[in-house]
């Protein structure tokens, strides 16, 4: 019990098993016996080390060796759990990198994906754990996540780039990994992204079809691939429906949300000639319709506006919002299959 010390053997006073061994077995049994239920926390190292009166190293021992027999597993940074003794699958979503206000801009599609993901797991028995880490997934704690044994495969959201030392980790240990909307652009990984370049020449396709000659386009994070995609879709999609070609027409900030959106709308909308119509992120739609308000702009009938990877909110807009829409639930479904 906790707050107790249980006597173990030593070698002076038997001939038994090392003293790691005696722990692993005492915990296995309580968890066959069901006193340490299916999800519950298993004691921690410090409180084995009480209650047993061991080392450090000795209960570290322990729990590995109740990890590598599959009756616990280990989250990083949470704890030790009783697993489920049916052997079901362990999956793992990460979102790394989303800060507080890029969390809540992102809050629709980040429910959606959620939400296909956890379908998934429900429909193939498969126990789903979320792990938020709000800075940039190093490799000490994804080593932590493969080398724990909490689970059979990770779904990894990244805010940034991924990178080839992430990946490198994971197909090194060669642990089941998908990664969603991002990859290497110089190698092959595991990866669900949706076909941004493809989505900018629709959006650049129904603009032309509706007359516009001069088309903005707002965005940010120039280094991310994502970013660099649309970029690649909208130059080819210029030349592909004869339009002007202004580098000035856009405009990519260093970071999303509304305050940066707003100003990249002013310095688009204030050109000397100004575009007639603007493709912009979803996460600076709200900046735009601002700047546009401010600089006396009527929305739709002296700028088009077309909004790429809207968010649910976007139903909401007035007027009703034309939009490129990437689905977070077709991604998340795809990536957990």
């Amino acid at each position: 019990m906790p707050g107790s010390q249980k006597r173990l053997h030593t070698p002076g006073s038997g001939p038994v098993s090392a003293l790691y061994q005696q722990i692993e077995r005492d915990l296995a049994a309580r968890i066959r016996r069901g006193e340490l239920p299916v999800g519950s926390m298993v004691p921690s190292e410090r409180q084995l080390c009480e209650q047993y009166g061991v080392s450090p190293i000795t209960a570290r021992r322990a729990l590995h060796e109740l990890t590598r027999e599959g009756l616990v597993y280990r989250q990083q940074g949470i704890g030790t759990f009783v697993a489920n003794p049916a052997g079901g699958k362990r999956l793992t979503l990460v979102f790394a990198g989303f800060v507080p206000g890029r969390w809540s801009s992102a809050a629709g599609g980040i429910g959606e994906l959620v939400g296909a993901v956890s379908e998934v797991a429900w429909e193939h028995n498969c126990a789903l754990h979320l792990i938020r880490v709000d800075v940039a997934l190093d490799a000490t704690f994804l080593a932590g996540l493969i080398r724990d044994g909490g689970s059979d495969g990770l779904l990894l959201r990244i805010a940034g780039n991924v990178s080839e030392e992430q990946i490198a980790l994971l197909e090194q240990a060669a642990f089941p990994y998908v990664v969603l909307r991002r990859y290497l652009a110089d190698r092959p990984i595991n990866c669900v992204v949706p076909a941004d370049d493809v989505g900018m020449r629709l959006a650049i396709g129904h603009l032309a079809r509706l007359g516009h000659r001069r088309i903005g386009f707002i965005s940010a994070m120039p280094d991310m691939v994502l970013t660099r995609d649309r970029l690649r879709g909208y130059t080819a999609a210029v030349a592909a429906h004869n339009l002007e070609w202004d580098e000035r027409l856009l405009k990519v900030a260093e970071h999303y949300g509304a305050d940066p959106g707003y100003r990249c709308a002013v310095q688009l909308l204030t050109l000397p000639a100004r575009p007639s119509a603007v493709i912009v992120d979803a996460d600076m739609v709200s900046g735009l319709f601002q700047a546009a308000t401010d600089l006396s702009l009527d929305c739709p009938r002296d700028l088009a506006v077309v909004g790429y990877d809207a968010q649910p909110e976007a139903r909401t807009l007035a007027p009703n919002l034309t939009c490129i829409r990437t689905s977070h639930y077709d991604t998340g479904r795809s990536a957990a299959e």
